[in-house]
C-alpha cells in the first residue's frame, strides 16, 4: 500500500477501497470477523476508517490475497500479533517499575 499518513483523520469507505484496492462491500464483510476493524458511521450512516483501520485493512488483505490465509487465518494472526505487542508492552513497563524500584533502595 503506497498510503502516507495526512492530515486528515477520517477516510471514507470509498476512499479506503480505493486506496488499498478492496471493494467497500468485502471491507464492510472484513468488519464482522476483525474486532480490531471498526468504522465510525456518520452522516446518514456512512462508514469512515481512521488512519489506524487502513493499516489494518491492509494487512488483512496481505494476509488473505497476498499470503493466502483463510479469514480464520488472518484473525488468528492478529490476534497473536496483538496479544505479543501487549506482552512487550507489559514486560517494558514491570522493567520501568524495578529500575524505579532499583533507583529508590540506591538513594
Amino acid at each position: 500500500m503506497n498510503f502516507q499518513k495526512s492530515n486528515k483523520i477520517f477516510y471514507s469507505i470509498g476512499e479506503v477501497s480505493k486506496l488499498v484496492e478492496v471493494k467497500p462491500n468485502i471491507l464492510r464483510y472484513w468488519e464482522n470477523f476483525f474486532t480490531d476493524l471498526k468504522s465510525i458511521k456518520k452522516n446518514g450512516r456512512r462508514r469512515y476508517y481512521r488512519y489506524d483501520e487502513i493499516k489494518i485493512i491492509s494487512t488483512i488483505k496481505d494476509l488473505i490475497f497476498n499470503q493466502g490465509l483463510s479469514i480464520k487465518g488472518a484473525q488468528s494472526y492478529l490476534d497473536n500479533l496483538n496479544k505479543n505487542v501487549n506482552t512487550v508492552k507489559s514486560k517494558s513497563l514491570y522493567k520501568e517499575r524495578i529500575q524505579d524500584i532499583i533507583d529508590v533502595l540506591k538513594a
